[in-house]
């Protein structure tokens, strides 16, 4: 791992990372092209991932499908934002920490932007909850 440096959070390539979530790397190529958020390097170089930002992309995706959310989150953000949601208000990252590390990943969202979206899948899961409950 790369670890943490005086510009920026940790980076780690797609080998350490597929190797930290227990995948392969074609899992990590797909999962680029669906949204995870990733680091372009240079031509001819392999992409560097944070790792805080990719495992929170990746529960977002796993959760939305396993809940059968409607509507699904894409992209880099959405999945993100629902992955915030589900963390508990005490134990949540800040929105500024995350928006600066998706802006490192290329992704132009703003904080507001995010706390918007951040909201929305909020509102979502209390919705989903709420039916769960009462059966319906």
């Amino acid at each position: 791992m790369t670890g943490t440096t005086t510009t920026g959070p940790m980076r780690i390539s797609q080998t350490q990372l597929a190797g930290a979530l227990g995948v392969d790397r074609t899992s990590i190529t797909r999962w680029q092209k669906q949204g995870l958020p990733y680091i372009a390097t240079g031509r001819g170089q392999s992409a560097e991932y944070i790792p805080a930002l990719a495992i929170m992309w990746r529960t977002g995706v796993s959760v939305a499908k396993r809940a059968d959310l409607r509507p699904r989150p894409e992209g880099a953000v959405d999945p993100v934002a629902l992955a915030h949601a589900l963390d508990d208000p005490g134990e949540r990252r800040s929105h500024d920490t995350i928006v600066a590390e998706l802006k490192a990943c290329g992704v132009g969202v703003t904080r507001r932007q995010f706390e918007a979206r951040a909201t929305y899948w909020r509102g979502v899961l209390d919705g989903h909850r709420q039916r769960h409950e009462t059966g319906a």
